[in-house]
Parts: structure tokens; sequence; C-alpha cells
């Protein structure tokens, strides 16, 4: 996958206005990168026990992390809405000793572009949850949900 790992966001809220999420961003201590999207689903949940407590409007999204950037102190925050209500979502630690990736892992080389199949194929085999989410064109273009 080139380079990249693929982090599955889900956000649950009762105000609907609050998706979908503007951006996710990776911040280091001085700088951040914004994680490119690969698929995205925004829906309406049914009324159910929990739904007066955490809402029903529903976004999953598929999102590429750099594997680089996990040795890193980092956090993954959400941006919801327009932006205005950060949402911190996932940290990594930075301490070297403690190896936090699986072993055999070689994460010492420059990420290039991964093939969008091989992210669609992951996505469909390993994670039937989002059966049905709309993919994300290379060139940007909005979700869909044909595969190249």
């Amino acid at each position: 996958m080139g380079g990249f790992a693929a982090m599955v966001l889900t956000v649950i809220c009762r105000d609907g206005a609050e998706l979908p999420v503007a951006k996710v961003e990776m911040r280091l201590k001085d700088d951040h990168i914004e994680l490119a999207p690969v698929a995205t689903r925004l829906m309406e949940m049914s009324l159910g026990a929990a739904s007066p407590a955490y809402g029903r409007s529903r976004l999953d999204g598929v999102y590429l992390v750099p594997i680089f950037m996990t040795r890193r102190e980092s956090t993954v925050v959400a941006l919801l809405g327009s932006g205005a209500r950060p949402l911190t979502v996932l940290e990594f630690p930075s301490a070297p000793d403690e190896d936090h990736l699986p072993s055999g892992l070689d994460f010492n080389w420059p990420p290039f572009q991964p093939q969008t199949s091989a992210i669609h194929k992951l996505i469909d085999d390993e994670l039937p949850v989002l059966s049905g989410i709309k993919f994300i064109g290379e060139d940007g273009s909005p979700a869909r949900n044909a595969r190249p």
C-alpha cells in the first residue's frame, strides 16, 4: 500500500450539521498533514437504544496514514463541520523502545502513490461492515461507487 495504512474513522453525532468531516489531520509538534480520504459514507441511522445519547447522524471514512508518521509523537484529529470543532481520534507514542507496529513491518522507505484497486480490495475483503461505501476518485472527484 505504498507505505500507508488504512484508518477507518466512524463519527456519530446528534447534530447532522457537524458532518461531513471537514478534514482529518495528523498533527506533530510543529507541523501537520492532511490525511487523504479514500472512501466515505454519510448516513442517518435508525432509531435505537443508543440514538438518544449519541445521535443518528453517522459518517464512515477510510483515510491513508503514512506508516513512518506513526513512529513519531503525533495526533490524528478530525475537524467536524466547518473545521471549528477538532476531535482527537488517535495518538501515537514517541518512545523508541515501545514498538507499536506489527513485527516485521518495514517502514524505512519513502511513501509512494498506493494502488487504489489494492485499497478497494482490502476494504471489500477485510471490512465487510463498510459494504457499499463510496470510493473517492484518484483525481479528488466526489465519492462514487464505480471502481477503476
